[in-house]
């Protein structure tokens, strides 16, 4: 009889553990569920490759909008990264991320989408892009505001991608790039990415 009363107590305070949780903590339904999402490239170089150091230096880092030593440009995020959220509403930023990454000195830069068609739907807040440098998409997955983008190394070679985002998020997105073994490579937060200038 004692140890049945110890089950019940026992079971009651497990049920009321559960209760408090899930009550503290609602799970929507929708969160949890994994999508597989398409993507469009919308523009594409297959043999880009950083410029040297010292044409990077001389032709951007020490431009007076910068006015970098080639070593602060060595040490930069941009030029020491791979993966970039696309900044919205910001030519400006757009611009100073192409100079940064060296992406500037592609000689075989290929527009596959419509440019004012494709700044309209980024400033609406219906896509996202995404700079990859010296990878290729091979998928994208979206788990509520978390999307998962698998990448294979390629050497050489860029892509902006463009992605639909979730009409209900107003939180900022998170992007995690993981290789074929599902490794996290890098983690892009949108509106945090620590950019040097």
């Amino acid at each position: 009889m004692r140890h049945s009363k110890q089950l019940v107590r026992s079971m009651l305070l497990v049920w009321a553990s559960v209760s408090l949780a899930q009550t503290a903590f609602p799970q929507s339904r929708e969160s949890a569920v994994t999508e597989k999402l398409p993507f469009k490239v919308c523009q594409t170089s297959a043999t880009w490759t950083r410029p040297s150091v010292d044409v990077q230096s001389k032709k951007w880092w020490s431009f007076p909008r910068y006015g970098w030593t080639a070593d602060k440009g060595k040490s930069s995020y941009e030029w020491n990264h791979d993966f970039f959220i696309v900044p919205r509403n910001s030519a400006s930023l757009n611009f100073d991320l192409e100079n940064l990454t060296g992406v500037w000195s592609a000689l075989d830069k290929n527009n596959l989408c419509d440019p004012q068609e494709r700044w309209k739907e980024v400033d609406r807040g219906r896509t996202v892009e995404l700079l990859i440098l010296l990878h290729r998409v091979q998928s994208i997955e979206r788990t509520g505001t978390l999307y998962t983008v698998t990448v294979q190394s390629t050497g050489k070679g860029f892509e902006i991608v463009q992605v639909g985002r979730p009409k209900e998020a107003s939180d900022k997105l998170t992007f995690v790039i993981v290789n074929q073994k599902r490794q996290e490579i890098d983690r892009l937060i949108e509106g945090v990415t620590p950019w040097s200038y």
